[in-house]
């Protein structure tokens, strides 16, 4: 596939970062890891924010979607709840990983609408994080995946943007 060698080093440095307790965070945005489980999904203050963690222990859960069209395996979630209607954009830009991005309405993972998805902002030049843009309806509870491609792993950076 299209992960290197010292994409594969960067993985295994951050793994051991994380085991060892020192973790790696972007000094500019709010650590928040997403939950390995759908119904544990932390809920993302509304309004923009960049928020940080990581997928080194993720796993897929029984019954979750495919996102953005790959099987992924390294999955966790957030939740987003908004008070009033907006054109919302999400993006994993800044993580150093082959990243997958959805976004679903619905109670759990077997009752998922998807909303928006995406795999690669532009394969063509590399750029391998991820972007969706959506109106969001006040009141909606979106849930957000954010997955590795081909089960992927490594520091996430997730974006809500209010243009």
């Amino acid at each position: 596939m299209h992960r290197s060698l010292i994409r594969r080093s960067v993985v295994i440095v951050l793994m051991m970062a994380v085991f060892l307790g020192s973790g790696v965070t972007d000094a500019s945005a709010m650590p928040l890891n997403g939950a390995n489980r759908f119904s544990q999904a932390p809920l993302l203050p509304a309004g923009e924010g960049r928020y940080t963690g990581n997928n080194i222990f993720a796993t897929k859960q029984a019954g979750e979607p495919n996102h953005a069209g790959d099987a992924g395996g390294a999955s966790v979630w957030y939740s987003l709840r908004l008070n009033h209607d907006r054109l919302l954009r999400i993006s994993t830009r800044g993580s150093d990983f082959d990243t997958l991005l959805a976004v679903y309405r619905g109670p759990d993972v077997r009752h998922l609408v998807v909303v928006r998805q995406n795999d690669d902002v532009d394969l063509g030049n590399n750029v391998l994080t991820s972007l969706v843009q959506f109106h969001a309806q006040a009141g909606v509870t979106y849930r957000i995946a954010v997955d590795g491609f081909a089960n992927d792993r490594g520091h996430i950076v997730l974006r809500v943007i209010t243009p």
